[in-house]
């Protein structure tokens, strides 16, 4: 994200406020993509094993087996001047979510026990990691919220929109970050229904 000179951007992106013709909107985009890694195990000690590998060789998070990628950014802000203020009349916010999952392809041939626990398993992996989706999307959204109240000094034109914005971005990301981790450590728990589903995986044969 780059911002213009400011001056140039309230010039450029003002609207005629002061004739009424705009209206603030913003927006959030999310753009969502999926990969997969390939897995295999005919027992669940094995593809327990096979997991942990994978996702150490493609996710960057100590024991991981499945994970979600988020990358939170804002386009350029339409500045305009009401009531000796600057405003936001329009910004984009950009959310990329990606996730990772592990891939089994032997599921076909595995015992009926083998595919039901991994059938469970998989759903509630997917649930855990589409929850992390949904904070980053909250993320998203508050961090669109907090550009549409902010309000820049017309007397130094404008030019301290770009401080405020990166340091609602910052704080944003820094807000996102300690919920995702707070709904990891919920999750990792012993007691958790992830945790009971993957030690049935485990031993399942």
């Amino acid at each position: 994200m780059t911002f213009r000179e400011i001056c140039a951007a309230v010039v450029t992106a003002l609207c005629v406020v002061l004739a009424g013709t705009c209206l603030a909107s913003a927006k959030v985009r999310v753009s969502v993509k999926t990969s997969y890694y390939p897995i295999s195990g005919a027992d669940g000690k094995a593809l327990n094993a096979s997991m942990l590998r994978g996702g150490a060789g493609r996710i960057n998070l100590n024991h991981a087996i499945a994970a979600t990628e988020t990358e939170l950014d804002f386009g350029e802000p339409e500045v305009a001047v009401r009531n000796g203020k600057c405003v936001v009349e329009n910004v984009d916010v950009y959310l990329k979510i990606r996730y990772i999952y592990p891939n089994w392809k032997g599921r076909g041939r595995a015992s009926p026990e083998m595919r039901k626990r991994w059938d469970a398993f998989w759903g509630e992996l997917q649930r855990h990691e589409q929850n992390h989706g949904e904070i980053a999307k909250a993320g998203a959204e508050a961090l669109e919220k907090e550009l549409m109240r902010m309000k820049g000094n017309v007397a130094v034109g404008c030019a301290d929109f770009g401080g405020f914005a990166r340091v609602r971005l910052e704080a944003i990301i820094r807000k996102t970050a300690l919920a995702q981790r707070n709904f990891d450590r919920r999750e990792y728990a012993a007691s958790s229904k992830i945790s009971r589903l993957q030690r049935l995986l485990y031993e399942a044969r």
